[in-house]
């Protein structure tokens, strides 16, 4: 037997059905107007040799009987099963509403005067230590002094499955193709100009060593093992001990 309670009923009004329910539970049942007793139905079923001898009435409810208080939205599974109309609204099957997207897109003019207003910064490339800028000059802020560099030659290397062989046509070092890596190297020479106490440029300059660099340039649809091999070849090549980079295609440094 259950108990339903409205959310919004009253408290005096909860307790009263919860005195009403229990006085029906002690009272008993009485089937005799009903072709079979609901409590004991297992009874009534398959083959009985002996003549069944159920009682459709009784002055008090069997053992097992239970008497269960419910509140509004919060029905048990075994509850809702007793009405076969019982609102589920999680089973029902909706309609899910269209998405309405615009294929039109917006155009706004950039801002020139946040792009006027960026500070620039010259590109630089630090090797051992020193600026290089471009590969042509730099001037360092922070230390007031200008780096010249001069190139004195420059020397590349095409790789071919795992050996290396030697470009010797000027006009062809600087084309590079992207199913092919290569190897560059870069013999400079850094002439550093400072300044005087009243910020006018030194007259005394300072010229460094003869500098070497190896570039490992690797295309894009290189292999894996002709950029493997690149690398490997470049050290082999390196006798000066000078650094090295690796430049991927799309990512090369201004110098």
């Amino acid at each position: 037997m259950y108990i339903w309670y409205g959310k919004n009923v009253p408290l005096e009004s909860r307790r009263r059905a919860a005195q009403l329910a229990q006085e029906l539970f002690d009272e008993g049942y009485n089937y005799e107007e009903c072709h079979i007793n609901p409590l004991n139905a297992a009874a009534y079923q398959g083959a009985r040799e002996e003549s069944n001898t159920s009682t459709k009435s009784a002055k008090s409810r069997p053992e097992w009987a239970i008497l269960s208080k419910v509140t509004q939205h919060m029905e048990t599974i075994l509850f809702k099963e007793k009405f076969l109309d019982w609102p589920d609204y999680s089973r029902v099957i909706k309609v899910k509403p269209q998405e309405y997207k615009s294929n039109s897109t917006e155009i706004n003019p950039c801002d020139a005067e946040e792009m006027w207003s960026n500070e620039y910064h010259d590109p630089d490339l630090i090797l051992e230590g020193s600026h290089v800028g471009r590969g042509t000059h730099y001037y360092d802020k922070e230390s007031m002094r200008y780096y010249d560099i001069k190139t004195k030659s420059v020397c590349k290397w095409v790789i071919q499955e795992y050996d290396y062989q030697k470009v010797d046509n000027e006009e062809e070092i600087g084309e590079f193709f992207s199913g092919d890596s290569y190897i560059i190297r870069w013999e400079y020479q850094i002439t550093v100009t400072g300044r005087e106490l009243n910020g006018k440029p030194s007259k005394h300059n300072l010229t460094g060593r003869d500098r070497c660099a190896y570039f490992c340039w690797q295309g894009k649809d290189a292999s894996s093992n002709e950029k493997g091999a690149a690398a490997l070849l470049t050290v082999e090549l390196d006798r000066e001990k000078g650094p090295q980079v690796r430049v991927a295609q799309g990512n090369e440094p201004p110098a």
